[in-house]
């Protein structure tokens, strides 16, 4: 009977020992900016809205190896979320700020068209399809400022489609969950089970 009692006991606490991950959320903090769902495909999300908008792709993804694009280069094992701002043009020039706060910290900023295309395959959000568009980074006439490590400031103009786009790498939002009762229970369960082995072998 006591045997039967500790190997559940056992086996909860090692399943409870994880950590639960989540999309580092994004936050609009000032100006003409919007977080929206991850589009269909690209060439949709390219809607003349006049607003920098904000979404997220992957979540919680272990690099392979060295990432490393537009003068970052983030270290193989990191485990990273990536997210998507743009700003597509109304008829003629569409000039628009905002400013974008995550819950980590900003581990890169991709802005040109190759980084963004040599990476839409990785970091690219599932069920979204991605055009490998000319042009798409960002022009000498755009700007962005990351501030306190996890905000960043975008001053955009996007003058042709299909405007800017700037891909966000953030740290991935991997919260520990406590440690369960049952967990500090265990090197006592485990050494109980040992016994009651012994027990039951001595017996036989």
């Amino acid at each position: 009977m006591k045997f039967a009692k500790i190997v559940p006991l056992a086996a909860a606490a090692i399943v409870s020992l994880s950590a639960a991950a989540s999309a580092s959320t994004i936050s609009v903090v000032y100006g003409n900016g919007a977080v929206v769902a991850a589009p269909a495909d690209t060439s949709a999300a390219s809607s003349a809205t006049g607003t920098i908008q904000a979404f997220n792709e992957v979540s919680n993804l272990t690099l392979g190896s060295n990432l490393k694009f537009n003068g970052y280069d983030i270290a193989a094992g990191t485990a990273i979320d990536s997210h998507m701002l743009f700003l597509s043009p109304t008829a003629g020039k569409t000039a628009s700020s905002a400013i974008f706060s995550f819950s980590t910290d900003i581990l890169a900023v991709f802005t040109n068209t190759r980084a963004l295309n040599l990476t839409d395959a990785l970091l690219g959000a599932a069920g979204t399809a991605y055009n490998a568009i000319a042009g798409r980074g960002l022009e000498p006439s755009d700007s962005f400022l990351v501030v306190g490590g996890d905000t960043i400031a975008m001053n955009l103009n996007a003058t042709t489609t299909p405007g800017d786009w700037v891909r966000v790498i953030t740290a991935a939002d991997v919260a520990p969950v406590p440690l369960p009762a049952g967990a500090l229970l265990l090197p006592g369960a485990l050494a109980l089970l040992g016994a009651a082995k012994r027990r039951r072998k001595s017996a036989a």
